[in-house]
């Protein structure tokens, strides 16, 4: 059971299927298109374009296979707990609030458009953190709960 002082942030579920489909679709679409290619090769012989499309979905599946499959693989545990005694990473030691020398949400991106988001938080030589773009909250969520429990951690923990 969730204590009233703990927030567990989970992974999107929504952000997770379109940053599969996104990713998957391309794969899709240039395998398409390498087929198309292979099957018209009697008309016209594969050239190097063929290679190169071929190439580039085995690196739209192996994108996928390597950043987002492990994602939904954890999609049903908590990414991070927020409590009162400070940050929590599953299988790793809580990292008091009175201990934090950084806890920041780096975007990561050209201009306007967002590529990624990681999530870093430090501890006196310890560092947790991980990618934060599927989060279910975003940056001024996430900082919001952590401002309202470090407030009510009371003095011993801020």
């Amino acid at each position: 059971m969730q204590k009233s002082s703990e927030i567990k942030i989970f992974r999107s579920v929504p952000k997770l299927l379109i940053m599969s489909g996104i990713i998957l679709g391309f794969a899709l679409i240039l395998g398409w298109i390498a087929l198309q290619r292979f099957l018209a090769r009697d008309a016209e012989p594969l050239d190097q374009a063929f290679y190169w499309i071929c190439g580039l979905a085995a690196f739209a599946v192996l994108l996928f296979c390597i950043r987002v499959l492990p994602l939904w693989r954890h999609v049903a545990s908590p990414f991070v707990i927020l409590s009162r005694d400070g940050i929590t990473f599953p299988g790793k030691p809580t990292l008091a609030w009175s201990d934090l020398t950084e806890n920041d949400w780096h975007y990561i991106g050209v201009g306007p458009f967002v590529a990624g988001a990681t999530l870093v938080v430090r501890a006196r030589g310890n560092r947790h953190g991980g990618e934060a773009l599927t989060l279910a909250c975003n940056a001024k969520q996430y900082f919001r709960h952590c401002d309202s429990l470090r407030q009510t951690a009371g003095p011993k923990n801020v």
